[in-house]
């Protein structure tokens, strides 16, 4: 088994990291392994300087930082487990920093406008109009995310009904 292949079974089976995490590291370590081979540089023999030229040719073309930085992080995590499995004796990734990213400003409604979509269910004849009218409503009055929302369980909640 390969060393990529060695890390990503430790990140599924030992970390229980996702599946669709593992995917996207193994996707972003191919993507570096194949950069590395074009240009006849050994995965356990690259430098910072290496990792660096790669990171600026991926920005060169057009590769977002928050793209690039998940890659870093891939490449980072690779290494970081090639020390402890002594492959190599220092990690080159640690001293490259991540990309700045430009925060997006998020996207808000008006009271007046999640009055109208908290409408809607019911405009619609929806199969569940309470149900998605008190989703709306949680989530525009807690600021939380969609995911967050769908994940808690009735143990989550304290209190009497």
């Amino acid at each position: 088994m390969c060393a990529i292949d060695s890390y990503l079974s430790f990140l599924k089976d030992v970390k229980h990291y996702s599946r669709c995490t593992v995917e996207a590291y193994r996707s972003d370590l191919a993507v570096f392994s194949s950069w590395a081979k074009d240009l006849s540089i050994d995965l356990f023999s690259a430098t910072s300087c290496d990792i660096g030229m790669f990171i600026s040719e991926m920005a060169d073309g057009g590769l977002k930082a928050s793209s690039i930085n998940r890659m870093l992080s891939s490449i980072r995590g690779f290494y970081r487990y090639a020390v402890k499995e002594n492959l190599i004796k220092y990690n080159p990734a640690s001293t490259i920093k991540n990309l700045k990213t430009h925060n997006k400003i998020k996207n808000f409604m008006f009271e007046e406008e999640m009055e109208q979509f908290c409408r809607i269910p019911k405009k619609k004849h929806m199969l569940w109009t309470c149900r998605d009218i008190a989703l709306f409503t949680s989530l525009y009055s807690t600021g939380a995310r969609v995911s967050e929302l769908i994940s808690l369980d009735m143990q989550d909640f304290r209190g009497n009904f």
